[in-house]
């Protein structure tokens, strides 16, 4: 029961009418914390909140009392690092007319957005304003931007925040198409007064229990229940509570894309991001290179954790290794000057980096043998082979020093049977197989028209598709056999037997066709996660990801924003499917994948 009593904040909402939630259609899949009200009619709230705080209704003043009264929904969102507030709108016209002080910044994917700063009107205090306006929806950042999105205004202290909601409602990655949260409110009113909605995996919701119960609700474990949902509907003088902790029974549609985080570095990035195993939480974070030679690790939230000057580009990807076989990761990669292994801080792994006169031509090659994380480290300069040990000293016993021309790929180690060959392919065509010692094992007796992609194993020989899309197998023997295939004049990448070609606008993925749009594309890159092989292709023209499973089914949500090659994995310890990909020259998006 509400009594008229200022103690109470619920009085608040005497004599209102709950307004259907709206919200949901809003806030993406990630939020982490929702806090939403409702009124029918803002001066009865009004009325309400002066009297709750012991003032006269008649004298009390709140900045932009006028653009509130076009609201009957407003929400605080917290969404990463960031928090939101969205006004839903019963009257566009009314709202944009009280917005319309406030000029452009720019487009954000043909949303835009517009600077709450440059205004010195009565609006521009329109933070302020909001935290007097809605206490109950807690602390609230003084907004500096805003957008609409539909009926929706949303206002954020940082722009990345605005993008981060647009990007997820484009994707179609907001909370009312997740299948948990859908049946959970089937269980639950459309409208309320007040409602509450915590994201339980960020255990947020054990700042509502009293001291005695919050180190046992730390410890609860709450993977199959997604939410905690909380409504006060108001009905005449008394007031409903319900509130549901449900555990997600249903199956959530397969491929939802949910961007989680937005990384913007102000400078431009030189190459694609990468993700790369986190040895601590066992899930990935990102490296990235921008063009003045920086390389930084982000996590998958999307925190910058450091940055490192370069002397010049990274060659091919950046590799990871335990050099002192403790579970420890450092990330292993070459410039074209240097030879670098850094630790989980940025700091050098003793006696790394090395430094070479002669430009380095090729990414490192790193052979574990007997996978007992006694490490080779293979560097190529143009013709010239040297093999270093984790001291980096050169191994004396490794005597291919050069070859007859360039070598075209980085060396590659292959093991058939209880034998280890070592693969080095030649701008003329020839294919060396080398012992470990570097003593020919197999002698090829034809050459090979060497296409841009590597060597596998085919079942007990070695395989490679050469320029003209050709399967190209080597027996044990140095026999070639050439077998044509569907890859005509293609790039083919070929891992866990799972073979993807682009042809012009035709992507073949073990054998099915797809027929894309006509663009330019990044060449197709395979990934295996978990027991699942996809494929994923980006149209740099129309900045769109594909992903694709090895079935040759494409993931429902996609393609997504994104213009460059994506980088796919687990983020957290074997869940939370997710890929990194440039979202514009400067900025790092994440996203997550039911």
């Amino acid at each position: 029961m509400v009594q008229d009593s200022t103690d109470q904040r619920l009085s608040i909402f005497k004599d209102t009418k709950p307004v259907p939630n709206r919200i949901a259609q809003i806030a993406p899949i990630a939020t982490k914390s929702i806090t939403s009200l409702t009124y029918d009619d803002w001066f009865i709230y009004k009325r309400n909140l002066a009297v709750s705080q012991d003032m006269i209704p008649e004298d009390w003043r709140i900045s932009g009392d006028s653009l509130f009264a076009t609201f009957d929904e407003v929400s605080r969102l917290i969404i990463g690092d960031g928090i939101a507030i969205v006004g839903h709108s019963k009257d566009i016209i009314e709202t944009d007319r009280h917005l319309s002080a406030y000029s452009k910044i720019e487009d954000f994917r043909q949303t835009p957005v517009y600077d709450l700063k440059a205004s010195q009107d009565a609006l521009s205090t329109v933070g302020i304003a909001f935290a007097k306006a809605y206490p109950l929806l807690g602390p609230i950042s003084q907004p500096t931007v805003y957008c609409k999105i539909d009926d929706a205004y949303v206002f954020a202290q940082r722009q990345e925040t605005l993008e981060q909601i647009i990007a997820n409602h484009q994707n179609n990655a907001t909370l009312n198409k997740d299948d948990a949260f859908k049946a959970m409110m089937t269980q639950l009113s459309s409208a309320s007064s007040l409602s509450i909605i915590e994201n339980l995996n960020e255990k947020r919701f054990a700042a509502w229990s009293g001291s005695s119960a919050n180190k046992t609700i730390q410890r609860v474990d709450l993977e199959h229940f997604p939410f905690g949902i909380v409504q006060f509907i108001q009905e005449r003088d008394f007031m409903h509570i319900h509130s549901i902790i449900s555990k997600n029974e249903t199956i959530n549609q397969e491929g939802t894309v949910a961007q989680i985080a937005s990384v913007k570095l102000g400078t431009d990035i030189a190459k694609a991001p990468q993700l790369v195993k986190n040895h601590r939480t066992k899930g990935m974070d990102i490296v990235i290179q921008d063009i003045n030679n920086r390389l930084y690790l982000i996590s998958n939230s999307g925190k910058i954790l450091w940055s490192k000057e370069l002397d010049s580009p990274i060659l091919g990807d950046i590799q990871q290794v335990d050099l002192y076989r403790n579970g420890r990761l450092q990330l292993a990669f070459n410039t074209q000057n240097s030879f670098y292994i850094l630790d989980r801080n940025g700091n050098h792994v003793a006696p790394f980096p090395m430094e070479f006169e002669q430009e380095l031509s090729q990414p490192v090659a790193i052979f574990d043998y007997e996978n007992n994380r006694n490490y080779r480290f293979v560097i190529t300069q143009g013709d010239r082979i040297t093999m270093y040990d984790k001291n980096s000293k050169k191994v004396s016993g490794f005597t291919f020093n050069q070859s007859e021309t360039p070598v075209i790929y980085p060396p590659q180690h292959i093991r058939l049977g209880n034998k280890d060959y070592i693969l080095i392919a030649e701008n003329n065509g020839k294919l060396n197989i080398l012992s470990r010692t570097g003593t020919s094992r197999i002698t090829v007796k034809n050459t090979i028209d060497f296409g841009d992609t590597s060597f596998f194993k085919e079942g007990n020989a070695f395989g490679i598709y050469d320029i003209n899309g050709f399967k190209v197998t080597i027996n044990q023997q140095g026999t070639i056999t050439k077998t044509p295939t569907s890859y005509s004049s293609a790039t083919v990448f070929s891992n866990d037997n799972t073979a993807t070609a682009l042809n012009d606008n035709e992507l073949v993925i073990k054998g099915k066709t797809i027929t894309l749009d006509y663009g330019t594309y990044t060449p197709p890159v395979n990934y295996t996660v978990g027991r699942t092989r996809y494929s994923t292709i980006t149209n740099t023209e129309s900045r769109a990801v594909f992903i694709y499973t090895d079935k040759g089914e494409k993931l429902e949500n996609t393609p997504v924003y994104g213009l460059s090659p994506a980088s796919l994995g687990y983020l957290e310890r074997n869940k939370s499917l997710g890929f990194a990909v440039l979202g514009d020259t400067d900025t790092v998006l994440i996203y997550q994948i039911n």
